[in-house]
């Protein structure tokens, strides 16, 4: 996507699961700056996890 949009920026959040707003004050800052004050981080930006997963991944069993 980022080679697709002259304007993006990639931000990723290293973690287990599927939401990144609201639960990483990295992503929270991010966005909420891009959003309220229109300015973004710098492309390829990584956003530790705040607190480690509490749950293991899945892993089906084989069968």
């Amino acid at each position: 996507m980022t080679r697709t949009l002259d304007s993006a920026v990639l931000l990723t959040r290293e973690g287990a699961g599927h939401g990144s707003y609201g639960i990483n004050s990295c992503v929270n800052s991010a966005v909420d700056a891009a959003l309220i004050r229109g300015t973004h981080a710098a492309d390829g930006t990584v956003c530790k996890t705040d607190t480690p997963a509490t749950t293991r991944p899945f892993v089906p069993a084989k069968r």
